[in-house]
């Protein structure tokens, strides 16, 4: 069985924490209601397993784009939120593309209970 990379996991603030797989980032935050994956890492394929070691709360994830350092663990999730505009860059990272994808608008709300977190489109 090939050991599981892990990544360095910084804690930010009580509800903020960065996951580190030696320069390609993501960010795990947590709401009264839910936790949100903000991308999935590269190398790391088990990130929805870390998240849950962090917190019971309810996971979902957001791809800030499609690039494969951001969708490393997107196969783990049955859906994620991700800008329309990426979908067919998704298509073309390497790896399984499962999961359906919710897309997301220059302007939405995302409200993760008490941190509302809105979407900037660049």
């Amino acid at each position: 069985m090939m050991e599981k990379m892990m990544p360095e996991m910084i804690k930010v603030s009580e509800d903020t924490y960065i996951l580190d797989e030696g320069g390609v980032r993501f960010f795990l935050l947590l709401g009264s209601k839910k936790a949100l994956l903000i991308d999935s890492g590269m190398m790391v394929h088990h990130a929805k397993e870390l998240a849950e070691g962090i917190s019971d709360l309810p996971l979902e994830l957001l791809n800030t784009h499609a690039d494969m350092d951001h969708v490393g663990s997107n196969q783990e999730f049955d859906a994620f939120y991700m800008h329309a505009a990426e979908e067919e860059n998704f298509l073309h990272t390497p790896g399984p593309h499962t999961g359906k994808i919710i897309p997301v608008e220059d302007g939405d709300i995302m409200d993760l209970g008490d941190r509302p977190l809105k979407i900037i489109h660049t």
